[in-house]
């Protein structure tokens, strides 16, 4: 039997027998997505095909049109399942999987026709969806930007502007790019709410398999005027809950762990609403409102850091761990000589996508300088030597204490870290991540 592997929202769905023939054979959205089979990695969900037949039983949550009209999607709660059935005039799909969402069957039938793989595509979403906001994970129908770094996402009613609006953004605003155009998930990792893209873009072919803390979350409406304000955390449900799977609010289980996401989106991210026009002055608006603070760093770094001066800034990620990242301490970075050693220096570089990256060095080679966050464990980044715009002189503790990174405790540390076993370090970095997120709850 074929077996399928696939890493969606950090989580891995498996898809076995003849569905994962059909996925790699007609949706090949799904491609960018695909992991080597593990017998050992936790599977979210396994789909197979088989045998699906109705229970007598089963309760009906809620029906909706599908396909412009040209199907009827009903949704199911049985004594101990759910079942989705997709019901067109030419070929049907019908999904059951366990009351905990950890096993589906799907119905294959012997042709494979156009109109089967499009219901089999949304029943997947539909399924793979269930099975991510009992994880903690949800879809969120939305066009999604990067820029800087950050991941922004708009919503709104179909026909409202999603896709002009982020349009503006590609073609207005320097370094922003799609992440995706319909379906992005969004889930919390380790204290950071977080935009990814999926297999599922709609009339969009943006499939990438990425994702970045969300910077915030806007709401669109058409306008004569262009006008953005933030929105109360009580506005804020009314604008995103909408925008996600509006079919899981009529079970209880499901409505509860979608509501659980989105508490956790709130409470981290702000929603804004955009009145607008589709001009470029909108998302200049948009864009300066949500990445305000980005832009400003971004403008002192390159004005200071050249001219010699130094720039402050606050460590926001745990990338940096178990040196930085603990508790949002302030570095002050400098200028680096062109003839100074920054071998195993914490240094700064901007990427080429906009991202300002502070990591550690780990080697320079002909010009190419390496660097890696002392808790990836394997991750790196590369730039040029020139690249380097500067290398951390101090680190301010909150409670005000004051460390000179030239310091022979500093060093010490550096040393014992950089030496240390990685089996040792990835106990540590583990540990350390949990007292982080149970210190923030």
């Amino acid at each position: 039997m074929k077996i399928n592997d696939y890493i969606i929202a950090n989580r891995r769905v498996r898809l076995c027998g003849r569905i994962a023939d059909v996925v790699e054979e007609y949706l090949h959205s799904f491609d960018g997505f695909k992991l080597p089979t593990s017998a050992h990695d936790k599977v979210l969900i396994e789909l197979s095909d088989g045998e699906v037949c109705s229970d007598a039983v089963a309760q009906l949550l809620t029906s909706f049109d599908f396909d412009e009209g040209q199907a009827t999607c009903r949704f199911y709660r049985c004594d101990s399942s759910y079942m989705l059935r997709i019901e067109g005039a030419e070929c049907s799909v019908v999904v059951v999987c366990d009351e905990g969402v950890k096993c589906a069957s799907v119905n294959i039938p012997a042709a494979v026709t156009p109109q089967y793989v499009s219901y089999l595509r949304f029943a997947v979403w539909f399924v793979v969806g269930m099975a991510m906001v009992f994880d903690g994970v949800s879809a969120v129908h939305a066009s999604t930007i990067v820029c800087h770094d950050k991941a922004v996402m708009f919503l709104g009613e179909s026909g409202t502007g999603k896709s002009t609006h982020t349009r503006l953004w590609l073609d207005n605003i320097e370094g922003a790019e799609l992440l995706n155009d319909d379906s992005p998930f969004v889930f919390e990792d380790d204290g950071c709410v977080c935009a990814c893209g999926s297999p599922w873009s709609g009339k969009t072919p943006c499939y990438k398999n990425k994702y970045y803390p969300l910077a915030a979350v806007v709401r669109l409406s058409q306008a004569p005027h262009n006008k953005i304000y933030k929105l109360s955390k009580l506005q804020a449900i009314g604008a995103m809950l909408p925008s996600m799977p509006p079919a899981f609010v009529y079970d209880k289980s499901l409505e509860e762990a979608l509501l659980a996401v989105l508490s956790k989106v709130l409470s981290h991210v702000p929603v804004y609403h955009l009145e607008c026009l589709p001009d470029a002055d909108a998302a200049f608006l948009s864009y300066k409102t949500v990445m305000g603070g980005m832009i400003n760093v971004m403008e002192n770094i390159e004005r200071l850091i050249p001219q010699g001066g130094t720039f402050e800034m606050i460590v926001t990620g745990r990338s940096m761990l178990p040196l930085l990242g603990v508790s949002r301490e302030t570095i002050l970075v400098r200028r680096v000589a062109d003839d100074e050693d920054i071998f195993h220096r914490i240094a700064m570089f901007r990427a080429a996508d906009g991202r300002i990256i502070v990591h550690r060095v780990i080697d320079v080679r002909e010009g190419v300088v390496t660097l890696r966050g002392d808790g990836n464990l394997v991750m790196t980044e590369s730039c040029r030597r020139d690249e380097i715009i500067g290398v951390v002189e101090r680190v301010m503790r909150v409670n005000g204490e004051i460390v000179d990174c030239a310091s022979r405790g500093w060093r010490m540390k550096e040393r014992v870290w950089i030496y240390m076993p990685q089996f040792v370090r990835r106990c540590v970095l583990a540990v350390m991540h949990r007292w982080l997120n149970w210190k923030n709850k």
